[in-house]
């Protein structure tokens, strides 16, 4: 992602182009298999902390 932009910032055309390909991107939704496993690795991160004997903190994490 950085090398993109410095890219875009070098060249003008460039920049539209990278301009134009983002909004694209965030129209491809996430795969239901992809949510699962981003589930299953924050509910293995709470058993740890549990385990660890560490208290509950009350930001979530992402």
């Amino acid at each position: 992602m950085a090398k993109l932009i410095r890219w875009a910032k070098r060249r003008p055309a460039g920049a539209y182009f990278f301009l134009a390909l983002m909004p694209l991107i965030s129209l491809f939704p996430i795969p239901p298999a992809e949510i699962k496993k981003l589930q299953q690795v924050k509910q293995e991160q709470v058993k740890r902390k549990q385990e660890a004997g560490e208290p509950p903190s009350d930001e979530p994490t992402v």
